[in-house]
């Protein structure tokens, strides 16, 4: 059994928590935090507004690993992947995010590199332009990339301009020039790029060289073992933190709202 079989193995067979369970507390949100809290809890952002919880949990975990292993390292840019589409990889990174940010001595900075088909703006609820395929391809500067998500000490670089352009933009020279700069400007700063699928292209592998670390989010009944196994072939080995099983804990009921989610991640190492 190969490593990435005994961590799906190891992840799929956690028990989920059944029972009761009371009404999560709503957070105490700081005035600074000026974001719609019922659109937040749609889109199952759960750690903007939930203090604790199976998935608020869940995501600290993932949090921990993922700094832990960043401090190991002496790096700070970590890439969220997936085999394929619809495995919830980019809602683990917005969550992931919000929790870095949560945290006292840390900032985040969440870039959305799928400039195919761009996802995290509408999330967050913030314009997607301009944005990073624009900065690419020479339009507007640096300052213009950075945009407030309304969640204190997060902000977000859209993917910008859908184009298929995608594999030479984000292997060029201005694109490393942008992740260098971003990675040496602020220390406290986390970088977590959302990258494409990465079965169906080259962006992904291209963007794996300027990262520290990887984590694959892979959806409970989602993708085939085997594709997983052949998306995780195409990275180094070292630079992969740990597979994100989605969808593996019963996040509960929150009541107070309504809605019924299954959506955090549970995390298990491959090396």
């Amino acid at each position: 059994m190969s490593k990435i079989e005994e961590a799906l193995a190891k992840i799929q067979s956690k028990p989920r928590p059944g029972g009761a369970r009371e009404p999560l507390p709503r957070v105490d949100l700081p005035a600074a935090m000026n974001v719609d809290r019922d659109a937040f809890i749609e889109r199952r952002i759960v750690t903007a507004v939930f203090e604790s919880g199976p998935a608020v949990e869940e995501y600290k975990k993932l949090r921990t690993r993922v700094l832990a292993w960043l401090r190991a390292a002496e790096g700070n840019v970590v890439m969220l992947a997936s085999a394929g589409g619809k495995e919830g990889k980019s809602l683990t990174a917005v969550n992931l995010a919000v929790s870095v940010a949560r945290e006292l001595h840390q900032t985040a900075l969440l870039i959305d590199a799928d400039l195919r088909r761009p996802h995290l703006h509408q999330l967050l609820d913030v314009k997607g332009q301009p944005g990073l395929s624009d900065f690419l391809m020479g339009e507007g500067d640096l300052s213009g990339l950075f945009h407030s998500t309304g969640i204190p000490k997060l902000t977000l670089v859209p993917a910008g301009t859908p184009t298929a352009r995608s594999p030479e933009l984000l292997a060029s020279q201005r694109m490393s020039e942008f992740l260098e700069e971003v990675r040496r400007r602020y220390k406290d700063r986390i970088v977590i790029l959302d990258a494409p699928p990465v079965l169906p292209a080259t962006d992904a592998v291209i963007l794996a060289n300027h990262v520290d670390g990887i984590v694959f989010v892979v959806r409970a009944g989602g993708s085939a073992r085997e594709d997983v196994q052949q998306a995780v072939r195409q990275f180094d080995p070292r630079k992969v933190i740990g597979v994100a099983l989605n969808g593996a804990v019963d996040t509960g009921h929150y009541s107070a709202y309504g809605y019924h989610y299954v959506t955090s991640p549970v995390m298990a190492g491959v090396g």
